[in-house]
Formats: C-alpha cells, sequence, structure tokens
C-alpha cells in the first residue's frame, strides 16, 4: 500500500515450524551426493536421481495455489557444493525475460543469507566470479539450475538450514516458496547417505 518492499520476514511464522514436517508437503532427502551438469536444461534423469525433492506447488498459501512459478524443487550436495534445481510451470528463461527476480534466501540459526539469481539477456549461464574463491553458477533455460559452495553459506555437513525462494516483479514481492515458513534442511553427513540406501 505505501509502495515499500515487504520484509520477508512477515512471511515467518513466530513459531518458525519447519515446513517440510507440515503434513501437506512431501519432502524426500538426498540419498547421495551430486554433480549435475548446470546448464539449465531436463537432461538425462540420472543427474537429479539422488537428489533431494520438495513439491514446492504444494506448499504455498492463496497466492501460491493461483499462480504458481514453480512445481518442484531438486537439491543436493556433493563436498563442496549446493545444487538446487528450480522446475517452473512455463520455462524459466520466458519469467526471466518479463521482468521476474528471484532471490534464493538461506537461513542459518539467526543469520540469513539473500542470494540473488543473477540474469544477463541472451546470456543463459552466469559464473560469479571473484579471484580465489569458488563462485556459484547458475543456468536458467528450460529450468533454473544453480551450484552455490557451501562456504558461501558457511555450511558444513551436518548443519542444518532453512531455504526459501523468493519471486519478484518489477522490486516488489511476488511469490514465496514456501509462502509461510523455510523448507528444513540438513547438509548431509556419510553416513546419512548410507542410512539412506539400507534395506
Amino acid at each position: 500500500v505505501l509502495g515499500k518492499e515487504v520484509p520477508v520476514e512477515l512471511y515467518v511464522p513466530v513459531s518458525e515450524i519447519s515446513a517440510s514436517k507440515i503434513g501437506r508437503i512431501d519432502v524426500i532427502h538426498p540419498s547421495g551426493p551430486l554433480q549435475p551438469c548446470i546448464d539449465g536444461k531436463v537432461n538425462s534423469y540420472l543427474e537429479w536421481l539422488l537428489a533431494g525433492r520438495l513439491k514446492a506447488s504444494a506448499s504455498g498459501g492463496a497466492m501460491n495455489i493461483s499462480t504458481p512459478l514453480a512445481n518442484t524443487l531438486y537439491f543436493g550436495f556433493n563436498n563442496t557444493r549446493f545444487f538446487l534445481r528450480i522446475d517452473t510451470d512455463k520455462p524459466a528463461l520466458d519469467y526471466f525475460k518479463k521482468e521476474y527476480h528471484l532471490e534464493i534466501i538461506i537461513k542459518k540459526k539467526r543469520k540469513q543469507f539473500r542470494f540473488p539469481v543473477p540474469f544477463v539477456a541472451d546470456t543463459l549461464t552466469s559464473q560469479v566470479k571473484k579471484p580465489a574463491k569458488p563462485s556459484p553458477v547458475v543456468s536458467i533455460n528450460e529450468i533454473i539450475e544453480i551450484s552455490i559452495p557451501l562456504t558461501m553459506f558457511h555450511l558444513k555437513p551436518g548443519d542444518p538450514f532453512n531455504l526459501q525462494l523468493e519471486w519478484k516483479r518489477n522490486g516488489f514481492h511476488f511469490q514465496a516458496i514456501p509462502a509461510h515458513d523455510y523448507f528444513a534442511i540438513v547438509v548431509p553427513t556419510a553416513k546419512d547417505y548410507a542410512n539412506s540406501w539400507q534395506v
């Protein structure tokens, strides 16, 4: 109403109950390390076979249900990186060309990190270069694929963190996934992967 951006904190409930524990949201956790090709395309299903999965379109409030931008999120890790794949309702590139912007919000304890997904027209893959440091890699095409160094968020195996996506258009909040909470995720350890394969 006042023409100001709504703080993301207002979309988090006071209780901060983990969204992954709410019955309507099904979360499948990663069963092994990933090494996907970050090209923004749906290639072999083997690339994300061991990834965790979240049904993003089932996690929102009224706004998300009426105009969902994302269907499914895939996520996973290797020893040094966090991987995120976002399957959008329409080709992801179309949204960015229509002035939609996406931010990845990571919350670890009381610290919050925001990673604006970079997009340059006619450039599908973007690498944020910082001398002598690992950098994020983003590709936007049919889908959105992102690879982010764990060190960027001070994460290591065994660390829990919360994840939320925030879409903006024309500088204003448009849609959050989940709408009123965060997805609760833990960086897997080798033991976690071993346990996922036990019968």
